[in-house]
């Protein structure tokens, strides 16, 4: 009997090392190419987004041996067909100069919060962490970029302008049509409440988001996906005006 159990053992470990081996070859494609575009960013920003992000948010992927075995070669490639969905950088420099920026801004905003890269990410791939060093460096970046883009001599002069003309025009103005864009304002909306806010450093703006209150029961249960009848969010942007406030 004991020699029995013991082929019946041998048996088994030569049936799953098979079946392991046969499972190496179900690999899905994982397409590998460089960039078309460079993005335009000093070399020091470049180097943070390829250590660090370069891995999963473009077609330039490299894997470690740990990442090449069946199932966690599935993991890797689900992550990464998913990550570059949402971000590719490899494609990002085709894009309009302020849709980078604005991406950008969004990857930056989640590295600041803690949610990029993902800390199970960095537990086997350490060298992807982003120092406080290298995130002060993405954000002088932005910073920089936002500066150059948002106000130009070209701009300030045509805001100043258009100032003028508005203190010079008479006393009485007509009264704001409730839907000046076309877009009725719903009933109650001064008693939305506050879902989220971002403070837009790159272009020294705030964004915050409202719901109503459909949308926040919503959100409370999970159920955003899709918004149940009746839920209106809204985003709500200030910027700084020419005296140094938010308007």
């Amino acid at each position: 009997m004991g020699k029995i159990a013991r082929l019946s053992r041998s048996g088994l470990a030569v049936t799953l090392a098979a079946v392991f081996v046969a499972l190496q070859l179900v690999r899905p494609g994982l397409a590998r190419a460089p960039a078309r575009t460079e993005l335009a960013a000093p070399p020091a920003v470049r180097d943070v987004l390829r250590d660090s992000c370069y891995d999963c948010h473009s077609s330039e992927t490299r894997l470690g041996w740990f990442d090449q075995a069946v199932p966690a070669y599935w993991l890797v490639a689900r992550d990464v067909e998913r990550a570059r969905a949402h971000l590719s950088l490899s494609a990002l420099a085709e894009r309009p100069v302020l849709e980078q920026r604005d991406r950008l801004f969004e990857a930056v905003n989640h590295v600041r919060l803690g949610a990029m890269p993902p800390r199970r990410y960095t537990l086997l791939h350490p060298e992807a962490r982003v120092t406080p060093a290298e995130l002060a460096t993405l954000e002088r970046y932005l910073a920089t970029v936002a500066a150059g883009s948002s106000t130009s001599p070209a701009r300030r002069e045509a805001a100043r302008e258009e100032y003028e003309a508005w203190v010079a025009a008479p006393a009485h103005r007509p009264d704001v049509r409730p839907a000046p864009n076309g877009v009725r304002l719903p009933r109650g909306y001064r008693e939305w409440k506050v879902v989220s806010m971002t403070d837009r450093f790159d272009s020294g703006s705030l964004r915050v988001v409202l719901g109503n209150e459909m949308a926040i029961r919503a959100i409370a249960a999970g159920h955003t996906n899709p918004w149940p009848d009746g839920s209106i969010p809204a985003k709500v942007g200030s910027t700084p005006s020419s005296a140094g406030v938010l308007s």
